[in-house]
């Protein structure tokens, strides 16, 4: 019995786990962080919801303001007031109607909502409204394409990098429901880059001249884009060559229906504004591109650092040119784009909107890589957990009270006394 009861507890299967016999369990770290991670993911998805929807209860309240939110809303209205009651938009200036120096794409689209909704700002913000909430899915396709990691990793990467877009609406002085173009331009301009980026070259030059007839200021970044393949200099040569040969034809056709005035008001009035100023040069970079994006930029250095190559997931094209190429690209030739247009007189707060754009593409595909480049390394949980922490702080950086960016009643009261008044008068005002 002695030797047999030494046997069993040498072995340890005579008395019970000190732990078990109080009822206690060992301490799990790695489930604990799992958890962890868990509750961060769902926290930043309620945190990226934020700004969508600051955004969407703005820009609804902002629809029907029968006044004008920017300066520029009234020129809009009036050319597609034009259209839609079939009259030219290129026309020799005169008291009534100065059209301003853009292509037709937007006037016409927006003529037909005229047409169909009646005259007032509703039609052209309602386009622009949902021109930024296109834009935001086109953001989130781009990401849940090019990003790696898990299914849920990558969507919950593509939601955030939607959500950083939307939260830049103050720093765009509210520009992306405003009855201007900009929107609209916007998301012909990230479709292009998808096009350009998937599909035929010829498709993408296609959707680059329909971007081009929106904002004729997009040409050259067109050409750059539509080059990046450099390795199938076929498809390059086609793809350039047909934007170059459908811009031509649309502008010559253009010019010769309005017998040159829009050549005069593409063209020649922009030219209006050639001086380059030296104080919005020097503050662009500080003032446009830092400040909104100081989190978000230091992710996209991490992530080009840590995972330039061997990352799971596709990184090349089919040819096997890196698809960094085109983002590295892409975000260069904005930003030129961008920096040159913000130094001229006249450039607004809409001037760095297709950078920024481009910026949130590019830091969704970071944190989704980046991601995944630390799941491959054991014990790497909290590194995730402060990523998630840090792609939060982004997100909600630039949280607004919508209350301060929508007309009150106050202020309709006093137009419509101001309007009132002005009618009093005797003939035309």
């Amino acid at each position: 019995m002695t030797g047999s009861y030494h046997s069993q507890e040498a072995h340890g299967s005579f008395l019970p786990e000190p732990q078990a016999a109080l009822g206690c369990v060992a301490p799990d770290p790695e489930g604990s962080r799992a958890r962890a991670l868990a509750i961060g993911e769902w926290l930043l998805v309620l945190l990226a919801s934020v700004p969508i929807l600051l955004f969407l209860s703005a820009g609804v309240r902002r629809l029907h303001y029968p006044y004008l939110l920017e300066q520029l809303e009234g020129p809009m209205l009036l050319a597609a007031e034009r259209v839609a009651h079939g009259l030219p938009i290129y026309i020799r200036p005169n008291f009534t109607f100065i059209p301003y120096m853009y292509a037709p794409a937007y006037y016409y689209v927006s003529g037909w909502l005229v047409r169909w909704l009646g005259t007032s700002f509703f039609p052209l913000r309602l386009l622009s409204l949902l021109s930024t909430c296109a834009s935001l899915a086109v953001i989130y396709a781009f990401v849940l394409f090019d990003t790696a990691g898990s299914l849920r990793r990558r969507h919950l990467a593509s939601f955030a990098a939607a959500a950083v877009y939307a939260s830049l609406y103050p720093w765009t002085r509210e520009w992306f429901d405003l009855a201007r173009l900009d929107s609209f331009y916007i998301l012909l301009l990230l479709l292009a880059l998808m096009c350009t980026r998937r599909l035929h070259p010829l498709v993408a030059a296609l959707v680059w001249t329909m971007t081009f007839l929106v904002k004729q200021t997009i040409l050259p970044l067109g050409l750059v884009m539509l080059c990046w393949d450099w390795k199938r200099p076929r498809r390059m040569l086609m793809g350039a060559g047909s934007l170059l040969l459908m811009t031509a034809i649309s502008t010559r056709l253009l010019d010769h229906s309005t017998h040159g005035w829009f050549w005069f008001y593409a063209f020649t009035v922009p030219h209006a504004n050639t001086d380059l100023l030296v104080r919005p040069l020097v503050f662009f970079l500080p003032s446009k591109v830092i400040a909104p994006f100081g989190i978000a930029l230091v992710i996209i250095a991490l992530a080009c650092s840590r995972t330039w190559r061997g990352l799971p997931g596709q990184w090349r094209n089919s040819n096997g040119t890196p698809m960094r190429t085109f983002y590295l690209l892409a975000s260069v030739s904005t930003l030129i784009l961008c920096w040159f247009l913000q130094g001229h007189g006249g450039a607004t707060d809409n001037t760095a909107m297709p950078f920024y754009a481009v910026v949130v593409v590019i830091f969704g595909i970071c944190f989704g890589r980046l991601d995944a480049w630390l799941a491959q390394k054991p014990g790497r949980e909290p590194a995730r957990i402060l990523l998630l922490a840090a792609v939060g702080l982004q997100v909600v950086s630039w949280v607004y009270y919508p209350h301060d960016v929508v007309p009150q009643p106050a202020l309709v009261a006093s137009h419509d006394a101001l309007t009132a008044w002005i009618r009093g008068f005797p003939g035309d005002v």
